[in-house]
């Protein structure tokens, strides 16, 4: 075989090599954009319109479970108008707390077995001051479906949340104009220090 044919050889296995090597990169890539994509939709954290839009709860992550606190509400005072505190709690001690900033959800762990799921939590309600199990499961990137109970799941009740949407973002109900989205422009502190104290009353005239 000749010099020449030889060159051509390799040349030839040399840019097939840097094309598979090529394919192989983008690959690799396009899968770790489409997992990190996929684990996004998959996240529970963020910021939640709880209980029908009367309050909103920030869930975070810490030592992979899932916590949630309260971080604004619609109707902040009571018929004093002093912040709610946490009146209804078994333990005495605790009953001067605030209700806003008030951590309800904790320890809630993802499921091994079922994707965007979590079991094994719990959810306080300041409403009565019972504490129940809880399991959470995310039905859409915007909709989290919690599922409180004592006992058995089968025996509970199931509320949904939606997610607050970003600044800008698109409104979530197809009928819904720009003005009337609901959006989370205001972060969760703010929110916190806003609503820590009574508005400024009006001048009557």
């Amino acid at each position: 075989m000749s010099r020449s044919c030889t060159r051509a050889i390799l040349a030839t296995i040399s840019r097939s090599a840097i094309a598979c090597t090529l394919i192989c990169v983008a690959w690799s890539g396009s899968t770790e954009l489409a997992l990190a994509r996929d684990a996004a939709a998959a996240s529970a954290v963020g910021l939640w319109w709880a209980d029908q839009g009367a309050a909103q709860v920030e869930i975070r992550e810490r030592d992979g479970a899932l916590e949630g606190m309260i971080v604004w509400l619609r109707a902040p005072f009571g018929l004093d108008g002093c912040p709610l505190r946490d009146r209804q709690n078994p333990d005495e001690a605790l009953r001067s707390r605030p209700v806003l900033g008030l951590k309800i959800i904790e320890d809630l762990r993802p499921d091994p077995e079922q994707a965007a799921t979590w079991t094994g939590g719990s959810v306080y309600e300041p409403n009565s001051g019972r504490t129940f199990r809880l399991s959470a499961r995310l039905e859409q990137p915007d909709r989290l479906v919690l599922r409180g109970f004592v006992g058995f799941e089968l025996i509970g009740q199931s509320q949904t949340w939606f997610r607050v949407p970003a600044p800008g973002a698109e409104p979530r109900c197809p009928d819904a104009s720009p003005g009337a989205s609901l959006s989370g422009a205001v972060t969760p502190a703010e929110k916190v220090a806003r609503t820590s104290e009574p508005a400024a009353p009006t001048a009557s005239r």
